[in-house]
């Protein structure tokens, strides 16, 4: 195809550093990919590698905040057909129905727990979640009474959320919002422009307004890549999910996060996730029902970095 289909970022799209170095590099006509690409995503829908066949998947490293970034990423027209065409929407819709209880109920105690940091009855708050997918976590939010937001480019995810009784609102609305909490759950690692975000997302915070982040956890992801095995399931230990082609563009440590936030005017705030079933605010007999599974939930491998960040 003659078309470019993708940009070339030249500088850390954390911090805008230029101190960068290449750490790895395959072309996306090697077989190894390919094969990658293929069992990848047509377990989802389709994949039309001719897209991909003058660009390279090509690893750098920030040398000041650590960042490791893919230099080559999907431009508009491919990102729209990654993420509505090749990922089909209604199979995604379909998977998003299988999760178990441990998963909503992540959900409900994280929301219990925001609730409780900002002291007020929920009806007395406004949460926005940026990103929110097929709106599970509005829903829930919404069902503690809290005023819940979302924002999402699919507008099959945007009717879907409307369905579901959720305010949606547009890029352009956020600078006049004063909301009390953001909400971004694996958002950032698939962000071109991660600091311009932030930036765009803090003015839409009151002041004392917390931001979360959630990533994928890239402590380990310079082992992963010196030893990169096209092969291995997602769930592996060896997994390069951490940097898949085409969607996790953007690798953070906590320092990173640290390091981003503080570029957009926020700073870590500590003390939002505590062990709610150990408060005297539910019922003897729930804590009773509730107790086992929330030491599962304790329990659970941690395979993501999240961070919590309060406008300053």
């Amino acid at each position: 195809m003659s078309e470019n289909y993708f940009i070339t970022r030249t500088e850390c799209p954390a911090c805008k550093s230029r101190s960068i170095s290449e750490i790895y590099s395959l072309p996306y006509s090697d077989k190894r990919i390919k094969d990658y690409l293929l069992n990848f995503y047509n377990a989802q829908g389709t994949i039309e590698l001719d897209y991909l066949a003058d660009a390279s998947y090509t690893l750098n490293e920030c040398q000041e905040c650590e960042l490791i970034f893919q230099k080559e990423i999907p431009g508009d027209k491919l990102m729209f057909k990654l993420y509505e065409e090749w990922i089909d929407p209604d199979i995604a819709l379909q998977r998003s129905f299988d999760h178990d209880v441990n998963y909503h109920a992540k959900n409900a105690y994280e929301i219990i727990d925001l609730i409780q940091y900002f002291g007020t009855k929920p009806n007395q708050l406004q949460f926005l979640d940026f990103g929110m997918g097929w709106s599970k976590w509005c829903i829930v939010s919404k069902a503690f009474e809290v005023t819940t937001f979302g924002m999402e480019l699919s507008e099959k995810r945007i009717a879907h959320a409307q369905k579901n009784g959720i305010g949606v609102i547009i890029w352009d609305d956020l600078p006049a919002m004063s909301v009390d909490y953001i909400n971004t759950e694996q958002v950032f690692e698939h962000i071109p422009n991660p600091i311009e975000t932030l930036e765009h997302l803090a003015k839409g915070l009151k002041q004392g307004g917390i931001i979360k982040i959630s990533v994928p956890n890239g402590l380990n992801a310079k082992s992963v890549i010196a030893n990169m095995n096209w092969t291995t399931q997602k769930d592996s230990a060896s997994s390069n999910n951490v940097v898949a082609p085409l969607e996790h563009i953007n690798c953070y440590k906590t320092n990173t996060l640290v390091k981003l936030a503080t570029k957009c005017g926020l700073e870590p705030v500590h003390g939002i996730r505590k062990a709610r079933l150990e408060t005297n605010s539910l019922k003897e007999g729930i804590k009773d029902r509730l107790r086992p599974l929330y030491s599962t939930l304790k329990k659970t491998k941690n395979t993501d970095t999240s961070l919590f960040f309060k406008k300053v």
